[in-house]
């Protein structure tokens, strides 16, 4: 690994546990506050902060919390511990935030860090695993009734070519905080996906790829509920030519919200990345988009672009989209876009007139729609059509 790492996994989370079972004390120095521009748009005035405080008090990691399918190893403790020290820099206090227009030059200030990332670094019972090559490897995480909180870390070696996917179920508890950070290593491929079905729980996923010299990167998020909440799905560019392609779907309906912040953060020259965002918005859901990219000064040869497509079926749906965008250095390609709209009324009336009732149009157009990313995944038939008979 060539991530210089600094905090001792151990020590943070001690220091994680102290604070968050100080309440109220302190924790107005971690809640996320409406000045950051990753927060601004979230109403996190439903989240149950007094209950959350009581039951962080009482509350026991648990032993077992994920199944695991597909070809995978257990590292030994020495490498276990360097992995568990990289969750620890990427989630413990920041001692300040930077501003919207700074340009950061790590990948610990790039990865935003906050309460949720904190309760996970602080009660979770983390998987630490080392990617294979060959078949999928599937790894279930198992719901719970009171906190759910889900971490992972793994390791995808120098030169192997891994698929992995990480699925979420929907449950009950009162408050998910997911964590997964992926180290993809020199010259390595990595295809992954996360597949999430939130319930009505207030729900925060932190997933952070540290993408290093020539290694590429696929990684997928298929979304579907949730009220209250947001995900982070973010990569750094550590090593030339690295390269990250990001693509997630999200389906709203009813009163569901769903936040979704893209980021890279190209540190290396050479460095390529895309993300694409995909929404079908019905009844009155609701989305964010929050697209990041960050290029500090002396980095050259970077070809980054992001879009944001959302297709509104309902006229008290909403979609936004907003692009976050800084910038220092010189020599680099870099595009955005956005659309916003409901389905072609031509191409529906196309489908009509070739015999297709209206209903079974409409959802052929919409099944269109998702095919772009959805095709790409890597699941299986089963999986893919699961995902669509729960979005519309």
């Amino acid at each position: 690994m060539t991530t210089q790492l600094t905090v001792s996994y151990e020590v943070a989370r001690q220091r994680a546990r102290q604070l968050l079972l100080s309440f109220p004390g302190e924790w107005q120095s971690i809640l996320p506050s409406s000045e950051d521009e990753s927060w601004r748009k979230v109403d996190l005035s439903s989240v149950p902060w007094d209950a959350l405080s009581n039951l962080l008090a009482s509350y026991q990691s648990p032993t077992v919390n994920y199944r695991l399918e597909g070809p995978h190893t257990v590292p030994p403790a020495e490498e276990k511990e360097r992995l568990l020290d990289a969750l620890a820099t990427y989630s413990e206090l920041e001692e300040r935030l930077m501003q919207p227009e700074e340009a950061r030059n790590e990948p610990a200030a790039f990865l935003r860090r906050n309460v949720f990332t904190l309760i996970n670094l602080a009660f979770s019972n983390p998987v630490v695993l080392v990617a294979e090559q060959g078949d999928r490897l599937t790894i279930r995480h198992l719901p719970s009734d009171s906190l759910f909180l889900p971490c992972t870390v793994i390791r995808v070696p120098g030169g192997v070519e891994a698929t992995v996917v990480e699925e979420f179920p929907e449950d009950t508890s009162a408050l998910r905080s997911g964590n997964t950070i992926i180290v993809v290593e020199e010259g390595a491929r990595l295809r992954y996906t996360q597949v999430r079905h939130d319930g009505e729980s207030a729900h925060f996923h932190h997933v952070r790829f540290l993408v290093e010299r020539d290694a590429y990167v696929e990684a997928g998020l298929l979304q579907s509920g949730g009220s209250v909440g947001k995900t982070f799905y973010q990569a750094s560019m550590l090593g030339t030519g690295a390269e990250f392609h990001g693509k997630a779907l999200y389906s709203g309906r009813e009163g569901q919200v769903f936040h979704l912040e893209m980021g890279v953060q190209h540190l290396a020259d050479h460095s390529v990345s895309s993300l694409l965002y995909k929404t079908v918005m019905t009844d009155h859901s609701h989305t964010v988009f929050l697209g990041n990219l960050e290029i500090p000064a002396g980095v050259r040869k970077v070809n980054s672009h992001q879009l944001n497509h959302n297709l509104i079926l309902s006229k008290r749906a909403r979609a936004e989209s907003r692009p976050w965008l800084v910038i220092r250095a010189e020599d680099v390609a870099c595009e955005h876009g956005a659309t916003v709209g409901d389905l072609d009324e031509d191409a529906l009336f196309f489908l009509q007139s070739r015999g297709l009732p209206e209903e079974e149009a409409r959802r052929l157009m919409i099944q269109g729609f998702f095919e772009e990313v959805l095709g790409q995944m890597p699941l299986t038939d089963d999986e893919k059509e699961d995902f669509r008979l729960r979005s519309f």
